[in-house]
């Protein structure tokens, strides 16, 4: 069970490292990314989402992280 849950995180943070063309890819890609994260915390998965497509757009749309 453990190694499903490093497994897990591991997919997460691929996912949320994928920045994607689009605004509709990055909102995708960190959807996922969040709600991985979040299940393999824990969380809830629906929050994990929300938080993570915000937080890939915005990463992306900064500037800070190279797209």
């Amino acid at each position: 069970m453990r190694k499903l849950k490093l497994i897990t995180v591991c997919a997460a943070l691929a996912l949320l490292g994928a920045c994607g063309d689009t605004v509709g890819k990055q909102t995708v890609y960190g959807a996922a990314g969040g709600a991985l994260a979040a299940d393999a915390l824990g969380g809830d998965w629906r929050l994990g989402a929300l938080v993570g497509s915000a937080a890939n757009v915005l990463a992306c749309d900064s500037g800070e992280v190279d797209c």
